[in-house]
This record gives C-alpha cells, sequence and structure tokens, in this order.
C-alpha cells in the first residue's frame, strides 16, 4: 500500500509541476481547440500526464525489480506510449472522427473512409494484445479475448466521459479506489503491489486536474485513453476470472449504451452526478 500510495504521491507532483513548466510549451496552433464552451485551449496537456507516467513506470521496474515483475512494467510502458500516440493522432486530426462505432463503421462502409477514430480503435486491440502477450498475464485464447477486450474497453470507455472538464479523470479516480481499496481488502499483497502501476498514470493525470478544471487546457485523448488503458491492464493483473467476465460485460453495455444515450445528458439530470461532476470546476455546467 505504501509502495502505492507513494507512486501516486509522487506522479501527481510531477503531473503538476510538468503542467507549470511545459504547458507553455503545447501553445502550438494544431494542438489548441475549443472546449465545450467555445474556449480556445491547449487539448493535448495529456502528454504531459503520459511523460510523467512513462518517468515514474521507468523508476519502478528500475527500483523495485523484487516485488514487481519487469514484464509488467516494459507492457505498462508500451501500453502508455502507443495509447498516447493514437489519442493523440486523433486529437490533431482535422477530420471527424466518426461519432461513435456505428459512426465509423458507416464512413468506412459508405464513403470508403478510415476515421481517425477507427484507426485509434484497431490499433488499441492490436497493441492491447500485444502488450497482454509481452506480459504474459494470460494462459489461454479466451483469457487473452477477454483480457484484449477489457484493455480496449477501459480506455473508449475514459474517452467516452471526457467531455467536460476533469471529468475522465474523476472517473479514473473512482475506478483507482475502487481497484486498490477491494485488492487491499480481499487479494494477497503481491496483487496489491501491483497496483503501483496504474498509481503512477492516475496520480499524473490528478496533478493536471487542477489547472484542467480551471479550463486552461484538456487532456484530451493523449492522456485518458492511456489513462483508461492502463487502469484496466491492471485490472486483469490483480483481478480473478469472475470479475474480470462481469467487469468486461459492464464495459460493454456502457460502451454500446453510449451509441444512443448521451452520458453529459444523464449526468446533467442527476442532481448527485451533476455535482460530483461540477465539484472543483471553475465553470459549473
Amino acid at each position: 500500500m505504501i509502495l502505492t500510495l507513494g507512486v501516486f504521491v509522487v506522479s501527481g507532483l510531477g503531473g503538476l509541476l510538468a503542467w507549470g513548466r511545459l504547458g507553455s510549451s503545447l501553445q502550438r496552433k494544431s494542438w489548441v481547440k475549443p472546449n465545450y464552451r467555445g474556449q480556445r485551449l491547449v487539448a493535448v496537456s495529456g502528454l504531459l500526464s503520459v511523460l510523467v507516467a512513462l518517468v515514474s513506470t521507468v523508476s519502478l521496474i528500475v527500483n523495485f525489480q523484487d516485488s514487481l515483475r519487469a514484464k509488467h512494467g516494459m507492457s505498462v510502458l508500451l501500453l502508455l506510449a502507443t495509447f498516447c500516440v493514437l489519442g493523440f493522432f486523433d486529437d490533431v486530426s482535422p477530420q471527424q472522427s466518426g461519432g461513435g462505432f456505428v459512426g465509423h463503421l458507416k464512413a468506412l462502409l459508405r464513403e470508403r473512409k478510415v476515421t481517425s477514430g477507427l484507426f485509434k480503435l484497431f490499433g488499441g486491440l492490436t497493441i492491447s494484445a500485444i502488450a497482454l502477450v509481452v506480459a504474459d498475464a494470460t494462459t489461454t485464447w479466451v483469457e487473452l479475448i477477454r483480457a484484449v477486450l477489457l484493455v480496449a474497453c477501459s480506455a473508449n470507455l475514459l474517452n467516452l466521459f471526457d467531455r467536460a472538464p476533469g471529468r475522465a479523470t474523476k472517473v479514473g479516480i473512482v475506478w483507482w479506489v475502487v481497484l486498490v481499496g477491494s485488492v487491499a481488502l480481499w487479494a494477497s499483497p503481491s496483487a496489491l503491489v501491483s497496483t503501483a502501476w496504474a498509481s503512477a498514470i492516475v496520480g499524473a493525470t490528478v496533478g493536471l486536474l487542477p489547472s484542467e478544471l480551471l479550463e486552461r487546457h484538456m487532456q484530451g485523448d493523449s492522456g485518458v485513453n492511456a489513462l483508461g488503458a492502463i487502469i484496466g491492464f491492471t485490472t486483469v493483473l490483480v483481478a480473478s476470472d469472475q470479475i474480470e467476465w462481469l467487469l468486461l460485460v459492464a464495459l460493454l453495455g456502457f460502451n454500446l449504451w453510449s451509441e444512443r444515450v448521451s452520458f453529459s445528458s444523464l449526468i446533467s439530470r442527476n442532481k448527485v452526478l451533476r455535482r460530483l461532476d461540477n465539484m472543483g470546476s471553475a465553470f459549473p455546467r
């Protein structure tokens, strides 16, 4: 638990300092986009959270070889880097990414156009499979397919919540707290140590949260996709088969549900969710 919380705190400070020191370097024309209120902001600050998470992960691999498996660390590095790149490509792409999975397929079938969102989807599935094989986290094809879908759906779910300042980060925090808390209560000490992998990216995004809530920047797909992928991957490392099946069903349900309903409208109609969504925001919705 000390390691998990320590990585979270150090990465959080790293994220806070990264925006203060490097935020101005992201002020490029193609990297600035309007937010939900039409204000033009840096839309790729997730690059900084991933940078901090990469440094933290390398430190974990080098300094805690006796407690953490190096294979897992290499997979985390791969997921962080590639999901960030895929998300960045979608963030700066001038074309429309499609409007959900159905939108991507329609663009492919009707217009013979591969949207940036569709490229990210299949790229994410491929990278998730490679990372899980590298980590040696599964033993059968069924387990591998389940884990790949879990990681990819986790990344996409965080992306679906990234429609308002800090919303995806808050969802990631809740998921991380539930994950660490449940592992601490019911799993083995070795499983608890493995939650440190997720602490790096969660802590880094929390470090960026204050300035994000002030609408100084948006983490964009560059950050939230990596956040979701690492939380999903960590869940695979520590969860039982039954929990993985239940979580996968829930994730698939949420992803498919988003094709028909807007999470933003659901949140706005619920007083509790709306209050949590607006917590800390400089411009409550």
